[in-house]
């Protein structure tokens, strides 16, 4: 265990969480770095989001393990009882990004390349909530599952994406 590791765990309450949870919140890090400097160009907006998802080969059909992604989300911020408060919780603008992803996750748009963007929209301000402290007020509680559906997102837009210009 690094230095850092030991010194969250002990004074910031990671010790409350479980390795795997850990993992997934580390894992994500490297994998949105790596998702934002190949497919982003280094620029992490959702307009260059959206962007990136458009330059990329979206099969016709969407790969199982973003459809698993899908249902997950659909179900914590959509079709959950405390859906409405959840998916505030992530602090979309009110914009088209969020009508585009509330439509994606109530199942009124089944696009590929529509829901991929969706997906990545999420993910987006996971990071954002992430890197900005906002999943720091309850210590990352309950985060898990976020972040491993998250994971799989990117490593799927990873591999399809195209380099930026």
């Amino acid at each position: 265990m690094t230095e850092a590791m030991r010194w969250l765990i002990e004074s910031h309450g990671l010790g409350a969480m479980r390795p795997d949870e850990i993992d997934a919140i580390r894992d994500f890090t490297l994998l949105w770095g790596l998702f934002e400097g190949k497919a982003m160009a280094t620029d992490g907006s959702p307009a260059e989001l959206v962007a990136a998802v458009d330059r990329m080969n979206v099969p016709g059909q969407l790969p199982d393990r973003l459809a698993e992604a899908l249902q997950y989300w659909r179900h914590r911020y959509v079709h959950a009882d405390d859906a409405a408060e959840r998916f505030a919780g992530l602090r979309f603008r009110n914009n088209a990004f969020r009508s585009l992803t509330v439509e994606v996750l109530s199942g009124q748009r089944e696009e590929p390349a529509d829901v991929l963007k969706a997906l990545l929209l999420v993910t987006l301000r996971l990071r954002n909530n992430l890197f900005h402290g906002v999943k720091w007020q309850y210590r990352l509680e309950g985060q898990r599952g976020n972040f491993e559906y998250a994971n799989t997102v990117l490593m799927v837009a990873i591999g399809l994406a195209v380099p930026s210009p």
